[in-house]
């Protein structure tokens, strides 16, 4: 009976092995290629879950469309801001030259008195006393021009410029034509801007003698 139950034991423990050798078995070369498959195919349903377009939120088109107001109002600010510089310094250029242009206003009032000024000293005697105070009003009205950036300036032997000369005749003289010959009334500059034209008298060139003519020979009696 010990013997029979020694056999019967081990021949348990034998089909023990048996199961769990079976069980230890890898699968076989289907299972293994329905295994890859079903990852190859969950790999691309991944891949196109990633390719797929997120759908976007109310919250996100708010936010993106605020952004772009943004940037738009921030482009009307610096637009706004230099069309506000550009006009505040138009403005004080025309300030200016409004002020300018009531002091030139100003000031062709006193011009005719200078003129008349040099006139008297053209044509004063030198030995007269009342030239030298004449001279000191000329000299002074002319200081209180140049602080005011206003200067006469020559004509006389100049090309006639019609930008800065008034031209009132045409004389022959010893000068070419087209250069200015005599100034009647001298003119003014404020700067590079005229205040004043020049009055004055444009050489036609040098006059050129009539040619003599011919003398005939004397008549001689006939004999």
């Amino acid at each position: 009976m010990a013997n029979q139950e020694q056999e019967a034991t081990e021949a348990t423990e034998a089909e023990a092995e048996v199961e769990i050798e079976i069980e230890a078995e890898p699968a076989n070369e289907a299972e293994v290629a329905a295994g890859a498959a079903v990852v190859e195919l969950s790999g691309e349903k991944g891949s196109e879950a990633e390719q797929a377009p997120v759908p976007t939120s109310p919250l996100t088109l708010a936010i993106t469309t605020l952004q772009q107001q943004k940037q738009e109002t921030w482009d009307r600010l610096l637009r706004t801001a230099a069309e506000f510089d550009n006009y505040k310094k138009r403005s004080k250029r025309d300030v200016v030259d409004s002020t300018r242009r009531a002091e030139d206003r100003v000031v062709l009032d006193f011009l005719p008195i200078i003129d008349n000024l040099e006139r008297a000293l053209a044509h004063a005697l030198e030995e007269d006393g009342l030239v030298d105070g004449v001279k000191m009003v000329h000299k002074q009205f002319l200081t209180t021009l140049e602080k005011y950036d206003i200067h006469p300036f020559d004509s006389v032997g100049q090309t006639f410029d019609p930008e800065r000369h008034e031209a009132i005749q045409q004389m022959p003289s010893d000068q070419a034509a087209g250069d200015i010959c005599n100034e009647l009334q001298r003119g003014y500059i404020r700067g590079d801007r005229l205040v004043r034209p020049a009055m004055v008298v444009v050489s036609s060139g040098p006059l050129k003698d009539d040619p003599t003519p011919e003398q005939e020979p004397p008549e001689t009696e006939d004999k």
